[in-house]
């Protein structure tokens, strides 16, 4: 009788940035376009066992129906600072993996020290796993920022098998992993901070916070383009992604949610680096307004709205003369485009010619404004600077400009109001009263509407 001759197995070919599974080898992968990233699987295992993938499989008895399930009645606890707890809309959230991004030495693993520490002296373990320094170093920052505390664990490994042994062990309630790049996984394909192994590792970091409830916060580095580095899955696999910015050569810093699962990603918070850490800022207003600048030409205010709070932010504009090339356009913190699109609007609507000057826009304090609501106040300080009038003392101008040079409506500008007397406005230039928004009241502020850019520009020479 003749035997059967057992089927061969065909090899199999995944890309270790983006995971697609091929039957053949390939110089490139036909997904993602990246060169040299297909490995071949071993015998018996899909890519997603040869990845380490498999770490991250969770199942169940039976399903349920959702009205059956329970939930925490108190899924959050507090991070010790109101700015942070503002940005993941409440609180750290047990059980969720967060994702912080930033630049060197702007203050992240500062600001997860302080996090730590608060949740040691609440009563709860929290677990610090240093890979890029060594535990020495850490207690240094600690004793400099006073974050000591018996309940605040270090465990100096890069190993991701033996941070999640560890969490358990210590039956950690946050858990730290400084940094994503400098851990190794054992299961997946690489060396430390490639695609494979950062997916690898996340993945079962996720596993253990999903299990035992831990509340995890990885630290990521930036490229140089500003975005994370590792593949982009990795932010769609945790479920918030904090983005902490600002110059290290100057004192403040922002931090912003780009992905949050449990709350809104448009708030922002605002902090100020000193000498023991960071400490949270109260009013973030007084950061972005200068008074003396207010006093010279092409600088004016703008109440802004980001999140659930506003802001009063100090425009400056600096246009001259360019006699050699065509005129530089330069923003900084405000969107280049954005600029280009109200310099034509002027020339076109106002009769201003500005090809051959330079325009520098500048919002002081070193926020990045995305609000087309600033349209109008960066108009006004342009027109100022070009026409060397100052602007109208205690005014703040608020408004989106259309292409036809019409000043269109914005939101919240009850709110918006409330701020510009607060740092002592006494006039709130609007666009006319919009049908989705009731007339602001606010008592001691006069309101001036304007309906394009004509009558804003007679409204400026009229009080210059």
């Amino acid at each position: 009788m003749r035997r059967k001759s057992k089927k061969k197995e065909k090899p199999s070919f995944f890309c270790t940035d983006c995971g697609r599974e091929e039957a053949q080898w390939s110089g490139r992968c036909p997904a993602c376009s990246a060169w040299d990233t297909m490995r071949e699987a071993p015998k018996g295992a899909s890519s997603r066992s040869a990845k380490g993938s498999d770490s991250y499989v969770r199942t169940a008895e039976e399903s349920k129906p959702i009205t059956e399930l329970t939930t925490d009645e108190s899924p959050r606890f507090q991070t010790g600072s109101s700015e942070l707890d503002r940005v993941l809309g409440g609180g750290l959230v047990r059980g969720s993996v967060s994702l912080l991004g930033g630049e060197p030495g702007v203050g992240k693993s500062t600001l997860l020290l302080q996090l730590a520490v608060h949740v040691a002296r609440q009563g709860g373990n929290a677990l610090y796993a240093s890979g890029e320094e060594s535990p020495r170093q850490v207690r240094l920052r600690a004793e400099r920022t006073d974050c000591c505390h018996e309940n605040l664990l270090v465990f100096g490994s890069t190993d991701v098998d033996a941070i999640c042994q560890e969490a358990q062990r210590t039956e950690a309630k946050l858990l730290v992993v400084d940094s994503i790049q400098t851990v190794s996984d054992d299961t997946s394909d690489g060396v430390p901070g490639s695609p494979s192994q950062i997916r690898g590792a996340t993945l079962k970091l996720l596993n253990l916070s999903k299990t035992y409830g831990i509340a995890t916060i990885v630290v990521g580095h930036i490229t140089k383009e500003g975005e994370i580095a590792g593949p982009k899955l990795l932010e769609h696999m945790v479920d918030t992604v904090l983005s902490f910015e600002g110059d290290p050569q100057r004192v403040y810093r922002f931090l912003r949610a780009v992905k949050n699962r449990f709350g809104a990603v448009s708030e922002l918070g605002v902090f100020v680096m000193e000498q023991a850490g960071l400490q949270d800022v109260d009013n973030p207003s007084a950061l972005f307004i200068h008074r003396k600048s207010l006093e010279h030409s092409g600088a004016c205010l703008a109440p802004v709205v980001v999140g659930s709070r506003s802001y009063v932010v100090e425009v400056q504009a600096l246009v001259t003369e360019n006699n050699y090339t065509y005129g530089r356009r330069i923003a900084q913190g405000y969107d280049l485009t954005r600029l280009n699109l109200i310099i034509s609007v002027i020339e076109k609507r106002l009769s201003m010619g500005l090809g051959n000057f330079d325009v520098c826009i500048n919002v002081t304090g070193g926020l990045q404004v995305k609000e087309a609501a600033l349209d109008l106040a960066v108009a006004v300080a342009i027109v100022s600077s070009y026409r060397d009038d100052v602007v109208p003392e205690g005014t703040a101008w608020s408004g989106e400009i259309g292409l036809s040079g019409e000043i269109r409506p914005v939101y919240h500008l009850e709110q918006r109001a409330d701020e510009a007397k607060r740092v002592g406005c006494t006039t709130l230039i609007k666009p006319e009263e919009s049908a989705k928004e009731k007339a602001p009241q606010t008592k001691g502020l006069e309101y001036k509407s304007l309906s394009d850019l004509t009558q804003a520009l007679d409204f400026l020479a009229s009080r210059c």
